[in-house]
């Protein structure tokens, strides 16, 4: 009985801490949404497309804007109407990540299971960042420091958490913070 009594307050914790970190990232996704009525791709040479509808064409590997199909192959990124996505990977080996800040910095997301979990159901939020049109790439704590160095603000603010020295950054620690991550990158994008 006292297992329950303390394992449920316990349980209630972690299921609403979930719901603050979803809902941060959704609200977070809906602000980076080129137009909020309708869909897009864009494709690898810049050229967006828009339209009303957007589609999944698996047989053929391609996205369908209204009429109109474009190879995945061709293209950089696309918008449904939940959340702006960008290619991570090779076009052998991709996944589409969120994205949830845009600027000087740009910040995008995925989700992948955690192993280190007992039951392995639970996911982590992994951050990937760029800055302009260069590659994505999940950085160490020591790489994140340096990207916001010429930001006095943004540095203070990401290193008061996080430090600035070369500890391997896991992604559940990032996830556990992401009001101070999403912060920083706002301050050094001047959006704070």
């Amino acid at each position: 009985m006292k297992l329950l009594k303390c394992g449920l307050p316990l349980a209630v914790v972690l299921l609403l801490n979930s719901c603050v970190t979803t809902k941060t990232y959704t609200r977070e996704e809906k602000k980076m949404k080129i137009n909020n009525e309708g869909v897009l791709v864009v494709k690898k040479d810049g050229e967006s497309i828009s339209g009303k509808t957007l589609k999944f064409v698996y047989k053929t590997s391609s996205i369908k804007i209204d009429d109109q199909e474009f190879k995945i192959s061709d293209l950089f990124a696309f918008q449904d109407k939940t959340a702006y996505f960008a290619k991570f990977g090779t076009d052998k080996k991709y996944i589409w990540v969120k994205q949830l800040k845009r600027g000087k910095i740009n910040l995008y997301y995925f989700d992948a299971p955690s192993y280190y979990s007992s039951n392995g159901n639970s996911n982590i939020a992994h951050f990937l960042f760029n800055k302009g049109r260069e590659k994505l790439l999940e950085l160490s704590i020591t790489d994140i420091a340096e990207l916001l160095r010429d930001n006095k603000n943004a540095y203070n603010k990401f290193t008061s958490t996080f430090g600035e020295k070369d500890r391997i950054l896991l992604p559940k620690q990032l996830q556990n913070h992401p009001r101070v991550i999403f912060e920083a990158i706002d301050i050094y994008n001047g959006d704070l």
